[in-house]
């Protein structure tokens, strides 16, 4: 989908320069580099993800995560629902480890500002508001679980998974669907490459995609500033080969 976007974002372009429309045109161009759902592309939404946590900004964190809610999220079933606000938890919880982990513990208090009133009434962030002034988190609990490798690699695996389901179910605009007709009826690119969404990446054994089973597990320390870059570099990289 990514692919037939890129090409319908030309076709509008062309269109709006051959009527003579610029100040649309203008408009058109300027919001397209601001894009927030990059163009739906599976690595680049979790690219700017991990961008945000890794830069410390919350505010644009949570501007990508409220915008997929409205825009895709609340078009899932239930279920799927549920598992979307399962990993907004987790997403978020990323952000704040990382904060620790990187001695930006001031960071770690303006989130939780930040946050206050998204999640005040969430009884799973009910014990994570004391985070910021626990002297060793990494070996306390609830936390320690969450500095682990093993916890992070999870939840990279299953945000790629959901976010490949979620964007596959994703109602796309007519004029989306007309231009993919056209390319696949012109042989211009194939059903293989047009249906490309970042395909599910199966979890061997010893990884679980059910966290509170991953919480029993035993923690490990991780202290690289450079953990989450490394982590989803690796990923994206063992994702390519296959």
């Amino acid at each position: 989908m990514t692919d037939v976007i890129g090409l319908v974002d030309s076709l509008v372009k062309d269109y709006l320069s051959f009527r003579g429309f610029n100040a649309t045109l203008a408009s058109f161009e300027a919001e397209t580099r601001h894009e927030r759902d990059c163009k739906f592309s599976v690595s680049r939404v979790v690219g700017e993800l991990f961008s945000a946590i890794e830069n410390h900004d919350i505010d644009r964190l949570h501007s990508l995560w409220s915008y997929f809610n409205v825009k895709v999220f609340s078009c899932l079933s239930d279920e799927q629902s549920a598992m979307a606000s399962k990993l907004e938890n987790d997403v978020y919880r990323l952000y704040v480890i990382t904060c620790v982990q990187q001695k930006q513990r001031s960071k770690c208090v303006e989130f939780f500002e930040h946050m206050c009133e998204h999640l005040r009434n969430n009884p799973e962030w009910s014990d994570w508001f004391a985070l910021p002034y626990v002297i060793d988190p990494r070996n306390s609990q609830p936390f320690k679980v969450y500095f682990t490798r093993y916890w992070q690699h999870c939840l990279v695996v299953s945000l790629n998974n959901f976010l490949a389901i979620a964007f596959d179910r994703l109602e796309v605009p007519l004029l989306v669907r007309c231009v993919n007709e056209v390319l696949k009826g012109s042989g211009e690119l194939s059903d293989a490459e047009l249906n490309r969404r970042s395909q599910p990446v199966s979890i061997s054994e010893d990884l679980m995609d059910d966290f509170a089973i991953i919480a029993q597990g035993p923690a490990k320390r991780n202290t690289s500033k450079s953990s989450l870059r490394n982590l989803l570099k690796n990923f994206t990289s063992k994702k390519e080969k296959d």
